[in-house]
């Protein structure tokens, strides 16, 4: 079902470029809107989120197994950042201005 996504994990897992290119091409920007649509952080945030979710999907490629969609599996690892940084922002106290 998921042929497409298996075949481009193993591309990344032998180290095809190409295959690293098409990986972030494709996945930055939907993992992007997604994240935005749960989100109300601002751009750099965001592009932080995002490029975190991706290379712990690089690093966490092993553990693709193929049952659901490539970008399912992302979005999730997505979702965990996007919680973690919410997490720590609520561990931060609040700054008040001295003006």
């Amino acid at each position: 079902m998921y042929e497409a996504d298996r075949t481009l994990v193993e591309r990344m897992r032998a180290g095809d470029q190409r295959a690293f290119d098409e990986f972030f091409n494709v996945s930055a920007r939907r993992l992007a809107a997604f994240i935005a649509r749960r989100s109300a952080l601002d751009s750099a945030s965001l592009e932080d989120i995002v490029q975190c979710t991706l290379i712990k999907a690089v690093r966490k490629l092993d553990s693709y197994r193929g049952e659901a969609a490539l970008f399912t599996w992302i979005a999730e690892i997505g979702r965990h950042e996007l919680a973690d940084v919410r997490r720590k922002a609520a561990r931060r106290p609040a700054h008040v201005s001295l003006d």
